[in-house]
């Protein structure tokens, strides 16, 4: 479980991470990201009804903040990290999702 520190919870930084922060778009996912002035990393998951119902919608976020706390020791500190998930990433197996993130991570910099 990610823990609690590790999550963005307050709807302001969500909508300062997509007026202000830098973006990478993949079919499956947009991840928006920037410097938060801390000594850890901060992580936020997007999934709109667009994407499904709610099981599926959970059953995505589930699987993303375990691949995120999973790769959390390998991603730049100091940063506010918000996934946005799009419909195509729901039928996609878990490995599949994980291999994106790393590529998406390492496309904007956030890789070490």
């Amino acid at each position: 479980m990610l823990h609690k520190r590790f999550r963005l919870r307050d709807p302001l930084d969500f909508q300062r991470l997509k007026t202000q922060g830098t973006s990478k778009h993949h079919a499956w996912f947009i991840v928006s990201y920037q410097p938060n002035g801390l000594d850890h990393n901060r992580y936020g998951f997007v999934t709109s009804r667009a994407v499904g119902n709610a099981v599926t919608r959970n059953r995505i976020r589930r699987q993303l903040r375990e691949i995120v706390r999973q790769l959390h020791q390998q991603i730049r500190v100091g940063f506010d990290i918000v996934f946005v998930v799009r419909r195509q990433a729901v039928s996609q197996p878990y490995h599949a999702i994980q291999r994106i993130v790393v590529q998406q991570l390492q496309a904007t910099k956030l890789w070490v």
